[in-house]
């Protein structure tokens, strides 16, 4: 909370639900180390409900955070933005079939949608997720700037 203010509401729904995505992406990062993890006695998803049960675990929980953000963007009247969303929800799901078959085998299902996420949210300026805060705002490319400047 820069200057007092609080971001919109839209703003702060999204980022707790891109937040609540990143579990997700996390116990994607965990398949990389399971050997290792169950010789050392670390408790990640894969180690305790097995590799398939945490990749299905992971694609249902990126899935339903975008399927939500999709139909924010629809209700709050933004259908090319939700639109992308689905588009990208669409790509990951072909990377997810991949994963589920095989989810020790090196792969990466979340960049199709973190790029278009970024990309819809930056020109998505009337949902307020690049807020002003008195004299300051944060540009396209997430810098600071002071007010007036561009």
């Amino acid at each position: 909370m820069l200057g007092g203010v609080l971001p919109a509401s839209q703003s702060l729904v999204l980022a707790l639900l891109y937040s609540a995505g990143a579990h997700g992406i996390m116990t994607l990062n965990d398949f990389k180390a399971v050997a290792g993890d169950r010789k050392m006695g670390i408790n990640s998803l894969p180690v305790m409900l097995g590799e398939k049960a945490a990749a299905r675990l992971a694609c249902l929980v990126m899935a339903v955070v975008q399927v939500a953000v999709a139909a924010l963007l629809w209700s709050w009247g933004k259908p090319v933005h939700a639109g992308l969303v689905a588009a990208s929800l669409a790509l990951q799901l072909l990377c997810m079939k991949r994963l589920l078959r095989d989810p020790a085998a090196p792969q990466d299902v979340r960049v199709p949608g973190i790029l278009v996420d970024r990309v819809v949210l930056a020109g998505a300026d009337d949902l307020a997720v690049r807020p002003e805060f008195e004299g300051v705002s944060i540009g396209r490319e997430g810098g600071l700037a002071a007010m007036g400047e561009s």
